[in-house]
């Protein structure tokens, strides 16, 4: 970050000596980091509902990048809400909310000169600029009025209830609704260090449905361990302009760190039970897919493992998997992408499942994704190596004893064997 002597004076915020953004690439560094990170489309496409959390206003930046992403992406949605003469309803196409805060608000003639840098950078954003700047004039901008105000903004997908609460963070998010994506905004943890403290990162959690997402420009590793702590798993993506790299959150299942791991000896019943649940979702699916694999550890026999099944939903490519995703939300399913699970989206299967009694968990993989590719191959090679079940089965119980409760550390201890099984069942098939 640029010394404050060096920003210009326009661009500083006094309050944390800092700019409230870069004019060269806040658009691009909005989108890419924000929208990109939390993977907005994929919520929309899934939900028809984004609901965001943001933890600094400052000068609608953001937000404007925002409206003009959507009016970019729009076309790609099959039902696209058009305008509306009159915004005081929700379109009932798509639900959209920008809840966001500030503690520091600026005037509205400081906020119309800051967001006039963009005009003429893109297409539509000059529209977009007088209808913030239009909205931001109704707001009381007191900052000790701890309360909502609402306007409706015009979007390419229909009104966007754009959602202003004047005070602390931490006040904002204990009264807002449970969030689809949060924008960690606020500035830099060095110059603002409140917006990033535990206590606040923690309520986001909570504030954040499972499978959501937050994202960030900053990968310190205090805001990472926070964050897993609040319940995000986390990863560092490529960055933009002088920012080698930035952060994605998705929020896991409570599961993975409240329940314990359990190993059971292999079930001759688990075939059956995969069966019974590829025939129901054979039957209810309609959207369309290549085949329904049994794959993880119960698809092996003899093999000691969770007792959870695991289906892949092959499908032709990436872009069949919204269809199934969709279909499935609607009986309850949950959609968060794993990091190691490239390529392909998993579902989380909801507590009270009408679908099937058993536990299961079902990744939903384009037919070229390396995942399909190395769960086939690992089940394939197992079921013929009795030697390695039973080596695998052996390391799976000693880590287990190690690690009762730490899911990461029991996937990081077996990563070795794992890898080295998938090296010989790929010499042995090549």
């Amino acid at each position: 970050m640029s010394s404050p002597s060096a920003i210009p004076d326009h661009l500083v915020n006094s309050h944390y000596a800092d700019r409230y953004f870069d004019v060269v690439n806040a658009i691009a560094e909005a989108r890419h980091v924000y929208f990109e990170g939390c993977e907005i489309l994929q919520h929309l496409r899934q939900h028809r509902r984004l609901h965001i959390g943001e933890t600094g206003f400052g000068a609608g930046r953001v937000l404007l990048s925002l409206l003009c992403f959507l009016d970019e992406q729009a076309p790609i949605f099959a039902r696209t809400a058009p305008h509306t003469e009159h915004s005081n309803t929700p379109n009932p196409s798509y639900a959209l909310e920008f809840a966001s805060v500030e503690l520091h608000p600026l005037s509205v003639e400081r906020l119309e000169g800051l967001l006039t840098l963009f005009k003429g950078s893109l297409p539509t954003i000059d529209g977009h600029i007088q209808q913030i700047v239009k909205a931001y004039r109704q707001f009381d901008l007191s900052p000790t009025l701890a309360r909502w105000q609402s306007q409706w903004l015009d979007t390419a997908l229909g009104p966007l209830e754009l959602r202003l609460w004047m005070g602390e963070a931490l006040e904002m998010v204990q009264e807002v609704s449970e969030r689809d994506v949060w924008f960690l905004e606020g500035h830099g943890p060095k110059a603002n260090p409140e917006i990033w403290r535990p206590e606040l990162l923690a309520k986001i959690g909570e504030k954040t449905r499972v499978g959501g997402h937050c994202a960030t420009f900053t990968v310190a590793g205090h805001i990472r361990r926070d964050l897993r702590a609040a319940g995000f798993n986390t990863r560092r993506l490529p960055g933009i302009g002088l920012k080698k790299e930035v952060l994605q959150g998705q929020k896991r299942a409570p599961q993975q760190t409240l329940k314990g791991i359990q190993l059971e000896a292999y079930n001759p019943d688990w075939p059956q039970h995969f069966e019974a649940l590829k025939t129901t979702l054979t039957q209810r699916l309609k959207s369309p897919y290549l085949s329904i694999e049994h794959v993880g550890s119960p698809s092996v026999p003899g093999l000691v493992a969770q007792p959870t099944l695991t289906l892949d939903i092959v499908v032709s490519s990436h872009w069949a998997v919204s269809a199934i995703l969709q279909e499935m939300a609607q009986w309850g399913y949950t959609s968060m992408r794993h990091g190691d699970t490239p390529g392909c989206e998993a579902l989380v299967t909801p507590e009270a499942n009408a679908l099937y009694p058993m536990a299961h968990q079902i990744y939903v993989c384009p037919v070229e994704s390396p995942t399909l590719h190395q769960h086939l191959l690992l089940r394939d090679y197992l079921r013929q190596s009795p030697e390695q079940t039973q080596a695998y089965s052996t390391l799976k119980s000693s880590v287990v004893k190690r690690y009762p409760t730490d899911h990461n550390a029991y996937k990081g201890a077996k990563t070795r064997f794992l890898n080295r099984l998938l090296a010989e069942a790929r010499e042995n098939k090549g």
